[in-house]
């Protein structure tokens, strides 16, 4: 009995410490990657964002078709969208995707 409760303790433990790894380096990189994201728009674009720092990061796994690329030479395995809040309600937020092993913005989600 005290042999099944040690390993499902332990389990338990591997499992908890699995599950925070990847919010933890998400966070830790967050910062630098509305940086990024926040560089790249125009200045039109930075005028229309409510705060820069109130942002919506996620990883994705592939780019959506209606996205102005900047640039085709990133890593597909490492991408972030970063979604700002407009004030602009007709045109939407504006979202930018990062690819965070090279550090560059890759593409701006065409808006409406």
């Amino acid at each position: 009995m005290k042999k099944l409760f040690i390993m499902c303790l332990l389990s338990f433990a591997i499992l908890s410490a699995c599950g925070n790894t990847p919010n933890k380096s998400i966070g830790q990189e967050s910062k630098g990657l509305q940086s990024i994201a926040f560089t790249s728009l125009s200045v039109m674009e930075k005028k229309e964002i409510e705060n820069k720092e109130n942002v919506e990061i996620e990883k994705i796994d592939v780019v959506p078709e209606n996205t102005e690329i900047l640039s085709n030479d990133y890593d597909k395995n490492n991408i972030y969208s970063v979604k700002f809040k407009s004030t602009n309600q007709d045109l939407g937020d504006i979202i930018v995707f990062v690819d965070n092993v090279n550090k560059k913005t890759i593409g701006i989600l065409i808006r409406k």
